[in-house]
């Protein structure tokens, strides 16, 4: 099996080592990586220039597989790309997108629109037939650990206001903060 791999190069996070992994994890199933590019600044779908739709035009004829790595709102950008040049119509081409962030099981509509646009586009609906994601589960009793961090956060010493708590908005914990916290518990004890 031959597969391309995209993955964001971009500053904001640093997606090596995880694409590291996963290209040796391939080779180790026998899987080639036939076409490995990046894209270097993060994208976001219906502002600037589509970077994919240049890695498609110089990849879509080394494999049918494509593997993405980046931000899940990136991985709109590579579908509609797909989807433009027709290479989803007939079932030729899928891509398995890789998402380092958590599934948001309360928006999982999240995919298949650029950020900060509540519009789902009919191309979008149609190229994401064609994909497959590969995403974390929250871990269980993360949205208490949550809703706990930012009523803490925002109590002495700590003192961050939440401008948007009163609107029931809350500041996003990243998995590793949970992390963190099991781990100064484990010592603590």
């Amino acid at each position: 099996m031959k597969v391309a791999f995209l993955y964001s190069t971009t500053q904001d996070r640093s997606f090596r080592e995880v694409s590291k992994t996963i290209i040796k994890t391939l080779e180790e199933v026998g899987i080639e990586v036939r076409y490995l590019d990046t894209w270097p600044e993060t994208y976001h779908y219906g502002y600037g220039e589509n970077p994919f739709d240049k890695l498609v035009e110089n990849s879509y004829m080394d494999a049918r597989i494509y593997v993405v790595l980046g931000y899940y709102f990136e991985h709109l950008g590579l579908m509609v790309s797909l989807q433009k040049k027709g290479l989803l119509d007939k079932g030729d081409y899928y891509v398995v997108g890789v998402d380092i962030e958590q599934y948001e099981s309360q928006n999982p509509k999240r995919y298949l629109k650029g950020l900060l646009r509540d519009h789902i586009e009919d191309i979008a609906k149609k190229a994401f037939q064609s994909y497959l994601g590969v995403v974390g589960s929250p871990p269980v009793g993360f949205e208490d650990f949550t809703i706990k961090v930012n009523k803490y956060m925002q109590l002495p010493p700590f003192n961050f206001p939440n401008p948007v708590s009163r609107l029931g908005g809350m500041k996003r914990v990243p998995a590793e903060g949970a992390y963190l916290y099991d781990a100064v518990y484990v010592y603590a004890r």
